[in-house]
């Protein structure tokens, strides 16, 4: 449970991960040149900045994500609620569910009984639940990441629809070892909020800030 929400909570946040195009995806130039970030970096850098501080000052949240695992296809969904409660439901090729609430722990695979386990702390992906203002962002801190991100391949945007909300999709390539690799993220255009995100076989839906009943289960 807890690689499911790293590959998500973290890879997706971090990598701003996405999806192929196919040939013919156009470059930002400004990317692979030693000079100063251009326009489109930098409002990527924006969006990316933006969406970890959204993500931060979140009190409640939930992710649906659909992935291949060895044994086949599985749905995910999480769902968070500041301060410590916190619920992961696999379903599919797998099937299990696990519940933090306080410092305990319940789960049981498929339909079996609840295990009820203690914790010694609240579960560590709320650490930083709610701890930050939304949009809080230095416009440094933007510019100091579009310098970072210079050697990147970034698409030119996209806006997309997910349900009511508009995002502007990015598309990133990079190497791993000696493949490369495409990814995409789409943030909402209003808010900066992470919406969309495909990384390899797993597509992730977002939402935030929406109403979550979390209650132990014995």
């Amino acid at each position: 449970m807890r690689k499911s929400l790293l590959v998500i909570g973290i890879f997706s946040w971090i990598l701003c991960s996405g999806c192929n195009y196919g040939p013919g995806v156009a470059v930002d130039s400004a990317s692979a040149t030693g000079g100063p970030p251009s326009p489109a970096l930098l409002q990527y850098a924006e969006d990316l900045t933006r969406s970890w501080s959204a993500r931060y000052s979140a009190k409640s949240w939930k992710t649906e994500i659909d992935d291949i695992r060895p044994a086949g296809p599985v749905h995910i969904v999480t769902e968070g609620v500041c301060p410590d409660r916190y619920r992961v439901v696999v379903t599919g090729s797998e099937n299990s569910e696990t519940i933090y609430v306080g410092k305990t722990m319940y789960s049981r695979t498929g339909k079996s009984r609840w295990v009820q386990n203690p914790m010694p702390t609240s579960y560590q992906g709320l650490q930083s639940c709610g701890t930050t203002r939304a949009n809080d962002v230095d416009p440094a801190r933007i510019r100091l990441i579009a310098d970072q991100l210079k050697e990147v391949e970034l698409s030119k945007p996209t806006i997309r629809e997910f349900g009511a909300r508009q995002c502007r999709e990015w598309t990133r390539s990079f190497q791993t070892g000696k493949r490369p690799y495409m990814s995409s993220s789409c943030y909402d255009i209003k808010t900066h909020d992470l919406v969309h995100a495909v990384t390899g076989t797993t597509v992730t839906t977002y939402s935030w800030n929406i109403p979550i009943d979390i209650h132990p289960p014995i």
